[in-house]
């Protein structure tokens, strides 16, 4: 499940926490589709609903990387 939700943090370029609390490895297929037209495939939402998941939105901590000065140093390069 971390591994889910990392791909998930990159698909929706938004922060994805596992809260499932499974560390076990699966093997998923999970078939869906961006395009709203779309009869054939499911959204993201459903597809991972049959999988007995689902997606909240929360307010939570998130880790951040703040740079507040950098140093042009001088370099040969």
């Amino acid at each position: 499940m971390p591994s889910l939700a990392d791909s998930l943090t990159y698909r929706f370029r938004r922060p994805v926490v596992d809260k499932t609390g499974i560390q076990d490895a699966f093997s998923l297929n999970l078939v869906y589709s961006d395009r709203p037209d779309d009869a054939t495939h499911p959204s993201i939402f459903t597809a991972l609903q049959q999988l007995g998941l689902r997606l909240t939105a929360a307010k939570g901590p998130v880790e951040i990387f703040v740079v507040d000065h950098l140093d042009k140093g001088a370099s040969e390069n």
